[in-house]
């Protein structure tokens, strides 16, 4: 009885080793070379579903230790939507890193001074596929406006 509670002791702790093993190098190992891949994240994406687009786009392995990274670190519920541009072959902590921080691109776009609201509204969606309504609605928005640091 006495040697069965100690092997059975010794398979957990060779087993809980080789699960500490298996995920302590992962954080760490460079994740499929995509070359470069443009990523969108829709607002209220939880962890799975961010995961799954990444795999679509052939930024990280399908592998379930991403989820567990995002859990684990705390970044899972700091991940924020957006347009991200992956490039080259990076680490899954680096990539929960980018999201997390909110490293999304950036588009120029110049605005002529004299343009109305509306002529504006019409660029924007033209240029950049920028939800018009949305625009025009937001630029009569007081709390919005003031939210960013403006008078009304």
């Amino acid at each position: 009885m006495r040697t069965r509670l100690i092997q059975g002791l010794a398979l957990v702790l060779l087993l809980g080793a080789a699960v500490v093993f298996w995920y302590s190098r992962y954080p760490d190992t460079p994740g499929p070379d995509s070359g470069s891949a443009v990523v969108t994240i829709p607002a209220g994406a939880g962890v799975r579903r961010i995961q799954t687009i990444l795999v679509r786009a052939g930024v990280v392995r399908d592998d379930p230790r991403f989820l567990v990274l995002a859990r684990l670190s705390g970044l899972g519920r700091r991940l924020r939507a957006g347009e991200y541009l992956f490039s080259g072959t990076l680490t899954p902590r680096q990539i929960l890193a980018i999201l997390a921080a909110g490293r999304v691109m950036r588009h120029r776009l110049t605005v002529v001074e004299g343009l109305r609201r509306e002529e504006v509204a019409d660029l924007l969606a033209r240029e950049q596929g920028l939800n018009r309504s949305r625009f025009l609605a937001l630029t009569r928005d007081r709390d919005f406006i003031r939210g960013l640091g403006l008078s009304v």
